[in-house]
């Protein structure tokens, strides 16, 4: 009972600060929980006027308001509709964090370190738990991304991309904190076990992330080191790294630039059986630079693939696919003929694989860099030709983009507003040139692009000056933990609706303040103040 009367205010919120990096990856009701504890707290200890104070001073706070604000604003007009209201509840903790978390005093770099270890150990166990349950309930055909429990895998990419800027930080960076032996060792092992995570997530945003990050931290470990061989070590390896992508990225692109060559009036107009191939066209798919329509004679494998499974040839694999088109182009990638000689050469692993979904037998099994870079080409390479993006992750992107920026121009100055995007994009999908299935009706998976069509031409001044605001007022305290945060940010900005979801608007607000306001990069004349 003596420790807890000894608790001050600013003790308060730090054990609240702890439990929050715990367990907010954890679940939204640990997030809620947090935020009401954080309000309730700061309610209770009064004190306005000088709280107000701080968060003038500071600047960043206010921006970050200012984004609450436009939403609140957005949501408020459309008030009682449930949308409306869901919407003011959700973006709730970004208020919370402005307020409580910016009127705070820094934290002491003691402080500030065990709350980063809290959150790189909850970080870790939270990605060995998903790895672990991924394993447990999934095949080895099941899709890595689905390895997120709680959230989903885009976001949980940035929460262990924000680990791993973290990890390095104190492995790299830190002076005036002692870490231990046991300590460094932990850090060493969650490094690595955070950057495979990264890796095997298969997340385009993190991918780049990670790559960014790698930039920032050799780059900057060249400008610490006087010797030149020292210099020349992180310098090699960003070249070896740059030269591995690009090298992987060529090969893969070699398969869709130069197709297998075929001359038309040379090919077999018949299968052994004698049953006509299909007519061919130097216009269609590829896969591994071989012609999916080449050679396929559809008769031969409707009557003949009973023989080598009991699964009907126009149902669905594993992967919700038609089976028909996921075993043309699976042969296709092994180049052989789509007929009845072709099913004979087949395996039982083949099949296997055909059944599981996979399209290629180079990628049947283990996701790697080389498969995710082939992915994104060829969903590139299928839009180019006219087929259909619905389904493909990055090109399915673009439709987004394009409905998105038709229904802005139509509610240019104020935006649809919360209540009615949905509907509105709805309507502009319906009457796209290319239709996509409705379930892939979405929003357009770019933050500046949401709030342009949510709130219109004021809306998006309003966020671009708060976001503009949050950098400048605070670039005296940019270290390479905040530019780390900011990168990861403004790439989830051009990439995903970062802010359209609990997860990534805690990751966007929480960060924006620890990392802007109350992290201990230098110390504030209020922070001397007696509160």
């Amino acid at each position: 009972m003596y420790i807890i009367r000894k608790l001050t205010y600013d003790h308060v919120i730090w054990i609240i600060l702890l439990f929050t990096v715990s367990f907010f990856t954890w679940g939204n009701f640990f997030i809620t929980v947090s935020s009401i504890a954080l309000l309730t707290v700061w309610i209770l200890q009064k004190n306005f006027s000088y709280k107000f104070q701080i968060l003038w001073q500071r600047k960043t706070p206010l921006f970050l308001l200012s984004i609450y604000l436009l939403i609140f604003i957005g949501a408020l007009v459309y008030v009682p509709n449930p949308k409306a209201i869901k919407d003011i509840w959700d973006n709730a903790p970004m208020l919370v964090y402005a307020l409580v978390l910016g009127s705070s005093k820094q934290l002491t770099r003691k402080q500030f370190h065990v709350v980063m270890l809290l959150y790189i150990i909850s970080i870790v166990i939270n990605t060995v738990y998903c790895f672990v349950y991924f394993l447990y309930v999934a095949d080895n055909y099941t899709d890595v991304r689905e390895l997120s429990v709680f959230m989903s895998y885009i976001r949980l990419a940035l929460y262990t991309l924000m680990a791993i800027a973290a990890t390095g930080y104190y492995l790299f960076y830190n002076t005036r904190v002692r870490i231990h032996t046991k300590e460094k060792v932990f850090l060493w092992l969650a490094l690595f076990w955070l950057i495979f995570f990264v890796i095997i997530l298969s997340s385009i945003t993190g991918f780049v992330g990670l790559a960014l990050l790698f930039l920032f931290f050799t780059i900057s470990q060249i400008q610490k080191q006087k010797h030149i061989v020292l210099k020349l070590l992180p310098l090699s390896i960003i070249i070896i790294g740059i030269w591995f992508v690009t090298d992987t990225v060529t090969k893969e692109l070699h398969y869709f630039t130069n197709p297998s060559t075929v001359e038309i009036e040379k090919l077999d107009s018949v299968t052994l059986l004698g049953n006509p191939y299909a007519l061919f066209t130097k216009t269609g798919r590829l896969e591994n630079g071989n012609w999916v329509d080449l050679y396929v004679c559809e008769k031969e494998i409707v009557e003949n693939w009973p023989l080598y499974s009991s699964k009907p040839i126009f149902g669905n694999d594993e992967k919700g696919h038609i089976l028909y088109y996921t075993l043309k182009r699976y042969m296709t990638s092994k180049n052989l003929r789509k007929d009845a000689s072709g099913l004979k050469q087949l395996s039982q692993e083949d099949i296997r694989n055909i059944h599981a979904g996979c399209t290629n037998y180079r990628f049947d099994k283990s996701f790697n860099l080389s498969h995710r870079i082939y992915e994104v080409i060829w969903e590139f390479h299928n839009y180019k030709i006219g087929r259909n993006p619905a389904g493909h992750s990055v090109t399915q992107r673009i439709e987004f983009l394009k409905c998105a920026y038709e229904v802005f121009k139509k509610h240019m100055w104020f935006g649809t507003g919360v209540v009615h995007i949905t509907e509105k994009l709805h309507e502009q999908y319906a009457k796209q040139p290319i239709k996509m299935p409705q379930k892939f009706w979405k929003k357009p998976h770019n933050q500046f692009m949401l709030v342009a069509v949510e709130y219109g031409i004021v809306g998006f001044i309003v966020f671009i000056i708060s976001i503009l605001g949050i950098i400048y007022f605070s670039r005296k305290n940019l270290n390479i933990l905040s530019i780390s945060w900011l990168s990861i940010c403004l790439i989830s900005f051009f990439n995903e609706d970062m802010l359209d979801g609990i997860n990534g608007l805690v990751f966007f607000s929480f960060f924006a303040i620890l990392m802007l306001c109350i992290q201990p990069v230098k110390i504030e004349n209020f922070n001397k103040k007696q509160v």
